[in-house]
């Protein structure tokens, strides 16, 4: 077979002794080419899982009797254009190809179209979803290479961490449904966009996003512990990475659909000792922006409030407002819980006098340093919810003249 080397595969024998399931071996980083075999030992090929160590695979020959594909298989083979499964006679196959890209096949009696299973990790550049495409599986263009992706009004549903980890992803669109066309309600998994670290622009549609957007990032408890505490909860395995956390932002609560996750960082203290230290990864999420009829969502300057625009949901981190100052608009009365919680670019707030809730960890972590609370005869109340500048960069409130600030919540 091409791609056959000794030391380059592994077999592990199933549980019930029916198959095998190929592995990478120690040599796997030789191969350009992999060919999975149909049989081994006088069994047959079931299952091929992790190959991660192939650094320089650039193409696999996957036979249709294969059962399972983990779908991480691949990950790290960065050189990998095509997957191909080939035909080794199988009467109902779970997996297809075409181009390159494995598929799940349609299930006319369950009404799914064919979806993305795999694409290959050095697929890159502008990808627009297939037209008969109407789902795209968990983990399915994971750690590909591609620079933007266009999704068409027919896709439904966008799984859990469909595009994570895609670190050259830089611009998400959703179209709108065609003239006359029914618009569907689509549905968009937590961490669909995880990890993608160049990621700056996210384009929503007309479109209804059934259950909303999944932006409920953290939850006050899981920040600060039922005693308050910032500094005392042990989290173990948090991205690989085992530590204790030295602030309060690390939670297994995250669901937030731009979570970027954490990094390793060495600091050289005393002596000749270094610290690993975790910090939260680079965020570049600068813009969402919203058609203008989208039921339930509007953006202004890139930020996602709700459609009547009381009510500022989310500012993305690297958004800076206009010059870094934010000035908040008339129409919002309420702050999100945890709206500008990590935002790296602005550093003026501005809160007029016509009656603002500002929600718990509103603020938090940000590079916030100036906050005024404007004043007038006729001032409405502004409430401050509970850690709602909690390590923020705050160095001035300024509280003018008849403000009216009636509630400061803890922290």
């Amino acid at each position: 077979y091409a791609g056959w080397m000794r030391g380059a595969f592994n077999f592990e024998l199933n549980q019930t002794e029916t198959g095998y399931k190929l592995t990478a071996g120690e040599k796997a980083g030789s191969l350009t080419e992999l060919t999975v075999p149909e049989e081994y030992n006088g069994l047959p090929v079931l299952e091929v899982g992790d190959f991660r160590y192939g650094y320089n695979l650039k193409t696999a020959n996957i036979p249709n009797t294969v059962t399972y594909i983990a779908q991480t298989a691949f990950a790290n083979c960065s050189k990998l254009t095509e997957i191909n499964i080939t035909d080794a006679g199988a009467e109902t196959p779970t997996y297809i190809s075409e181009n390159g890209i494995v598929y799940l096949p349609a299930d006319a009696q369950k009404g799914l179209t064919k979806s993305y299973y795999i694409l290959p990790t050095a697929v890159t550049g502008e990808f627009t979803v297939d037209k008969e495409i109407n789902n795209i599986a968990a983990g399915a263009f994971s750690s590909t290479s591609i620079t933007s992706i266009i999704i068409h009004a027919d896709v439904t549903y966008v799984a859990p961490e469909a595009f994570a980890n895609c670190k050259k992803l830089e611009t998400v669109t959703f179209r709108n449904p065609e003239q006359g066309a029914e618009s569907k309600e689509l549905t968009i998994g937590a961490k669909a966009f995880a990890k993608c670290d160049s990621l700056t622009t996210v384009n929503l549609s007309s479109r209804k996003i059934k259950d909303g957007l999944p932006l409920n990032r953290y939850t006050l408890g899981s920040l600060v512990g039922s005693s308050g505490s910032a500094n005392k909860t042990v989290y173990d395995d948090i991205d690989g990475i085992k530590h204790t956390s030295v602030s309060p932002e690390i939670t297994n609560a995250i669901t937030d659909i731009f979570y970027t996750g954490y990094v390793k960082e060495e600091i050289a203290t005393d002596g000749n000792k270094v610290t690993t230290v975790i910090k939260r990864a680079p965020n570049s999420l600068q813009n969402i922006n919203v058609d203008a009829a989208n039921p339930d969502y509007k953006s202004i300057d890139g930020i996602l409030y709700n459609k009547s625009g009381d009510t500022l949901l989310y500012c993305p981190e690297a958004n800076a407002a206009t010059g870094g100052t934010l000035n908040l608009p008339a129409d919002v009365r309420t702050i999100a819980n945890g709206a500008f919680m990590h935002n790296t670019a602005i550093k003026t707030v501005n809160i007029h006098a016509l009656g603002v809730n500002i929600g718990e960890i509103a603020f938090y972590a940000s590079a916030v340093e100036n906050v005024t609370f404007a004043g007038s005869n006729t001032a409405q109340p502004v409430v401050l919810g509970e850690y709602a500048f909690r390590e923020s960069n705050i160095k001035k409130l300024t509280f003018a003249e008849n403000s009216k600030v009636t509630e400061i919540g803890d922290g």
